[in-house]
């Protein structure tokens, strides 16, 4: 498979071993939900159907739809549907020998992604509900690359006590939702009043004192990685469609209008940072490049910095707005001056992908977080990190701060957030059992106010107090249909509003015993 990286596990895709898993157990696995995300992990980079032609980089093999895999390379086929072991892109997954083992260059596949493409090969080449051509897309996540889930979405609550009861009652919201896309990125207003929740095509704002949606953005082209708002009424979303085109929006909220777009990055945007004077924006993309875009002059060309050799991850600018942060898939931190473009420093010591990066209050020190599940706290002067942080077991997808209260938080694949208090990284708390891989976080400004999303598609809204979190509410936007902006909101108590088509889907189950949903609508 990919010959010209190592170790082409998708950032976004980090914890496929248990995805796999769960697959094996269906009837068969599909191409659209469970082969194509796999591929794209670890084989597409280089065997896509835009480097057919690159035979150096390609080989001449195209994985990234199954005509491609069914035509195989030179004429000679890759696959025979009903007979993995007459399949060499089936056994060559199991050699000993690494010159000839896929995907080269890079670890072997485990045991249960190998058992997943031998079963698809096995049913016949099944497509799925994807279709498997190289224009459709399965729900891209900003930091993982999952199909769609459905089902039944259960929000738990504990209902203060009402009259003639002895003790607190807890319950539950139930709604039958499909799809539910992942929640790939968040942010809060800067008076805190308003989340921004970001998933595939779309982005909701909340009104977080009424618990209702304020703005819709319906048709955003392909997955939003990364949101911001640059004041109280703008929005700046980036995204894209892998392997095609990255995309930032700046959107006017309270007219709805598309104010900027900027493009040029050749895919995915994954992170969107705003100088501290607000004139300029930076992105980091998965087309390996970080770039700068002047907000005062639309006229003028992005600076383009092309220092990384694989997905760059996340970008933050330092105070002094002359030089920001980046780090990528190629496991290195980068010291950027923008005016130059020269790279002033390299930080390295990460095992595998850096997927996001945090400041300090002053700006002198900064923590990353990746794959290899441990925070590294870095002298934005010196190359070596000065202390590394454990405590999750799976990989850091996303830290959110809040520089003004000294607060850091982490989204982790393992389920669950952590805390840290003050320039000490001090540990404070941590956010246990939640359920689903976390790839989003937020903070507000004043550090009192924690959101977390992931897979399950929901967004889950902390207070903080000290070392004392709680939750406020849940938040739920099951559909990517334009014409039906569902949404649910569920406070800690048991109060829920949602959209009126929603309301006749949902039960509330008290004691085990449906009650009156209790639900007001819009």
């Amino acid at each position: 498979m990919a010959a010209m990286h190592t170790k082409l596990v998708l950032a976004t895709l980090v914890g496929w071993v248990s995805l796999a898993a769960a697959a094996a157990a269906d009837d068969s696995p599909d191409y659209g939900s469970d082969v194509r995300p796999l591929l794209r992990a670890r084989c597409t980079v280089c065997h896509s159907e835009k480097n057919r032609s690159k035979v150096e980089i390609s080989g001449g093999l195209v994985l990234d739809s199954i005509e491609g895999i069914r035509r195989g390379v030179g004429g000679k086929a890759v696959v025979k549907p009903g007979d993995p072991g007459k399949s060499s892109l089936i056994t060559r997954l199991s050699e000993t020998d690494e010159d000839l083992r896929m995907p080269r260059d890079a670890d072997p596949l485990a045991e249960a992604e190998r058992e997943l493409l031998r079963r698809w090969v096995e049913a016949g080449l099944p497509a799925g509900g994807v279709g498997g051509t190289p224009s459709d897309e399965s729900v891209e996540v900003g930091r993982s690359s999952r199909p769609a889930r459905t089902g039944t979405v259960s929000i738990s609550y504990d209902r203060p006590l009402e009259k003639n009861e002895s003790k607190p009652v807890s319950g539950t919201i139930r709604l039958v939702a499909a799809p539910m896309p992942p929640v790939t990125a968040l942010a809060f207003s800067p008076d805190g009043g308003r989340l921004a929740v970001g998933s595939h095509g779309r982005v909701v704002v909340w009104d977080l004192p009424k618990l209702e949606p304020a703005h819709f953005v319906d048709d955003f082209p392909g997955m939003v990685g990364s949101l911001l708002f640059p004041d109280g009424d703008r929005l700046v979303i980036g995204g894209g469609r892998p392997a095609i085109e990255g995309v930032v929006e700046i959107r006017r909220l309270s007219s709805g209008k598309l104010e900027r777009r900027l493009t040029g990055h050749d895919d995915v945007v994954a992170a969107v940072a705003l100088r501290p004077d607000g004139r300029a924006l930076a992105t980091a993309s998965f087309d390996q490049t970080v770039r700068f875009w002047d907000l005062t002059d639309a006229a003028t060309a992005p600076k383009v910095f092309r220092g990384h050799s694989d997905f760059v991850h996340d970008v933050v600018w330092m105070p002094d707005g002359r030089s920001v942060l980046s780090c990528s898939k190629d496991r290195s931190i980068k010291r950027i001056d923008v005016e130059s473009l020269k790279e002033t420093m390299t930080y390295s010591g990460h095992d595998s992908d850096v997927l996001s990066l945090a400041l300090r209050t002053d700006g002198k020190e900064f923590v990353s977080g990746g794959i290899d599940s441990q925070l590294r706290i870095w002298s934005v002067d010196s190359e070596k990190s000065t202390k590394r942080l454990s405590g999750h077991s799976g990989p850091i997808h996303q830290l959110a701060s809040s520089r003004s209260a000294g607060l850091t938080a982490t989204a982790s694949g393992d389920g669950s957030a952590r805390l840290f208090r003050g320039d000490s990284w001090a540990p404070e708390a941590t956010i246990p059992n939640l359920g689903e891989w976390q790839y989003a976080a937020a903070l507000d400004a004043d550090g009192k106010t924690l959101a977390l999303g992931g897979w399950d598609g929901l967004t889950r809204v902390w207070k903080l107090d000290g070392k004392k979190q709680r939750l406020a509410a849940t938040l739920v936007q099951p559909t990517l249909d334009p014409s039906k902006p569902d949404w649910l909101s569920v406070a800690a108590d048991g109060r829920a509003r949602a959209s009126a088509v929603l309301i006749p889907t949902i039960r509330r189950v008290e004691g085990g015993t449906d009650v009156e949903p209790r639900l007001k609508g819009e």
